[in-house]
């Protein structure tokens, strides 16, 4: 297992990004459901962001994405329900935990998306914490009417 003050130790000396999936942190077997999946992520997450406090993380920000089922090549839309939303995890892939500085470069996306809040509360969630539904693919996986990727990030600014 790895310690995640460790990690934050080593961030706050390099500021370079640090990338870790979740289960670096918990037990795959403790992986029953999707719901577990989903709830365990977001105890890891909430860890990150109160262990975050003891260190000077000016313009840091802390992201859980986790990937979700691609939905063909239709926009499907933010789910209404936790319940909707839980369903859509994608098992085979593991959430993963992002700690970086921002860029405050102008992104211009070459991407056919769509992206919104989610219209519910998640209440393991802090109220600090953005939680953003995403579907997106590029022009040319547009134009080879590829599918829709789809992901669920949190996202906790430090400023």
């Amino acid at each position: 297992m790895i310690d995640i003050v460790k990690i934050l130790e080593r961030f706050s000396e390099s500021f370079n990004t640090e990338s870790h999936h979740i289960d670096e942190f918990v037990t795959e077997s403790s992986f029953q459901t999707k719901k577990d999946i989903f709830f365990d992520s977001i105890n890891v997450f909430n860890e990150f962001i109160s262990n975050a406090a003891n260190y000077s993380l000016a313009t840091t920000q802390i992201d859980l994405q986790f990937e979700l089922l691609n939905c063909g090549n239709f926009i499907r839309t933010v789910p209404k329900s936790i319940d909707s939303l839980i369903n859509l995890l994608d098992e085979s892939t593991m959430p993963e935990i992002t700690i970086y500085t921002p860029k405050k470069e102008i992104w211009r996306p070459k991407l056919e998306m769509y992206f919104c809040p989610i219209p519910f509360n998640i209440s393991a969630v802090g109220e600090d914490v953005h939680v953003l539904y995403e579907e997106y693919r590029t022009m040319e996986e547009h134009e080879s009417n590829e599918e829709f990727l789809s992901w669920l990030t949190l996202s906790y600014l430090i400023s």
